[in-house]
């Protein structure tokens, strides 16, 4: 027990530290994809955050196969060039007994996958996928920057805003001009445009119907035609300008689908069994990625720590890349539900043996020497 205190240690400081790496550069790059919508005027300020804070666990359940399949090379590396692990073997610690604490450290992390992966991650995604279909109406509000004219709906609405509140929930003396026809006035014609003036105004949420609506109020509205002298002026005390219409509607993607309701559909819909595979296969990699780590973390200390770092780094990515090419091939049918992506988990799973028993020989591995541990 005492070495596998030690390995458990050294295996999950590892894991610790490269998932916060591996963190902050995927968070780095979603960040970036965000801003650039913020930046565009299709997310609000305040829903990025909630989208980051969202992509965490999603990132964690596929990241953690990684970070456990790094931890182990960097980890196992270090004690092999500093003798220790050579010094244990010396002492009776064979290297099947290596192997299998490896893949006892693996349960630690398929646990919390499992849970990311079959029960959290789905209901992330439709939390994430409710949030982007209602930013549209939020992002005109939030993303209104005082004392300059913005556009949306493709030109064909102008918003100025001379200041706003500090929780950006109330404006002050607001311009709109807009190109779009009244949904009360049919015989509004592209040359026309209607323009709002008032004093302040808000959104509001309609509760029966869900519809979002700017209220503004004490102001004037004036609707004519470009380059004429034709024009109405109606002047307000409160006037409601729709800005989206319903409650926003979540598509029924796969992402968001329960792990039951997939199991429920594999034989009918293919996009439903990859998805399927996809999950379940995040967690088999783990124990996948365990076999393969052992015989590449298994260096000279004359070598270093890292002689096999990049060679075990260019399978990983071989490994995965043909993992997402095996759920292409369910979606299109090529590959049968049943066969799913199993084939791709037992050549790795064979590679990752093949090395392991390859330089001490099967005799090697049949003498299973307990050590005093």
């Amino acid at each position: 027990m005492i070495i596998f205190r030690y390995l458990a240690k050294e295996v999950y400081a590892s894991v610790t530290a490269v998932m916060i790496v591996l963190l902050l550069i995927f968070m780095s790059n979603q960040f970036i994809r965000y801003l650039a919508q913020a930046a565009a005027g299709k997310l609000g300020a305040g829903l990025l955050v909630q989208l980051m804070l969202l992509q965490i666990p999603h990132l964690l359940g596929v990241l953690l196969p990684l970070a456990f399949y790094l931890a182990i090379l960097l980890a196992y590396g270090r004690l092999y060039a500093d003798s220790e692990l050579l010094v244990m073997e010396a002492s009776g610690f064979s290297q099947m007994r290596l192997m299998c604490m490896t893949l006892i450290l693996g349960l630690g992390i398929a646990i919390p996958v499992t849970a990311l992966n079959i029960w959290l991650e789905p209901a992330i995604a439709k939390q994430k996928d409710f949030i982007l279909a209602q930013a549209g109406a939020k992002a005109i509000i939030q993303t209104i920057m005082p004392g300059r004219f913005q556009e949306t709906n493709g030109g064909k609405r102008l918003y100025y805003v001379e200041s706003m509140s500090r929780d950006r929930s109330e404006m002050n003396h607001i311009f709109i001009a807009d190109n779009t026809p009244f949904s009360t006035d049919k015989t509004q014609t592209e040359n026309e445009w209607w323009v709002v003036t008032a004093d302040t105004a808000y959104s509001e949420t309609d509760k029966e119907t869900g519809d979002t609506f700017l209220v503004l109020k004490n102001g004037h509205r004036y609707l004519g035609k470009e380059g004429t002298k034709d024009y109405q002026i109606v002047d307000f005390s409160t006037y409601r300008m729709r800005l989206q219409e319903h409650e926003p509607t979540v598509s029924d993607s796969v992402d968001g689908s329960s792990t039951a309701e997939l199991w429920r559909k594999r034989k009918t819909d293919s996009t439903s069994a990859a998805e399927f595979h996809w999950r379940i296969s995040k967690i088999i990699a783990i124990f996948v990625l365990a076999l393969l780590a052992v015989p590449f973390s298994h260096v000279n200390p004359r070598q270093g720590k890292y002689a096999k770092l990049l060679p075990a780094i260019l399978l990983f990515i071989l490994y995965f890349n043909t993992l997402l090419i095996n759920q292409d091939w369910i979606i299109k049918q090529t590959f049968s539900w049943r066969i799913g992506m199993w084939p791709t988990h037992i050549i790795a799973a064979l590679l990752g043996i093949i090395l392991f028993i390859r330089p001490m020989g099967f005799s090697q591995i049949l003498t299973y020497k307990r050590g005093t541990a």
